[in-house]
């Protein structure tokens, strides 16, 4: 049977465990913030101009590419790198498997490697 010393010693390991553990995680979310440079706020800047967002495979990708489509530099500073292409509405219908996903920091589009955004159309 422990006495009432060892219970408020075993809390006093327990809550400085705790405290250890947050300060991991608080060090790591400062390396995180430090090592972005900006990038989720250039990426948020980005999606603030896209009307509809698309997945699209890699061999897609690759065409894009081939027809001198050039990736967003923003794509490639995220950890998994995505292939970000901004080209024209009627350019979706041309790329196989094509697949809409919404237009915000989701699942879907954080998961997706290859992505081809369409602006919003200007106004005359």
């Amino acid at each position: 049977m422990s006495t009432g010393a060892d219970q408020a010693l075993d809390r006093m390991r327990s809550r400085v465990a705790e405290i250890n553990e947050r300060a991991v995680v608080r060090a790591w979310e400062d390396r995180q913030r430090g090592a972005a440079a900006g990038v989720w706020q250039r990426l948020r800047r980005l999606l603030v101009d896209t009307d509809s967002a698309w997945v699209i495979g890699a061999d897609a990708a690759d065409r894009l590419e081939a027809e001198g489509h050039t990736p967003h530099p923003v794509g490639t500073q995220l950890e998994p790198p995505k292939r970000l292409f901004c080209v024209d509405p009627d350019r979706i219908g041309a790329l196989p498997g094509a697949s809409r996903i919404p237009v915000r920091l989701c699942a879907e589009f954080l998961q997706a490697r290859e992505i081809v955004l369409i602006a919003h159309r200007r106004r005359a």
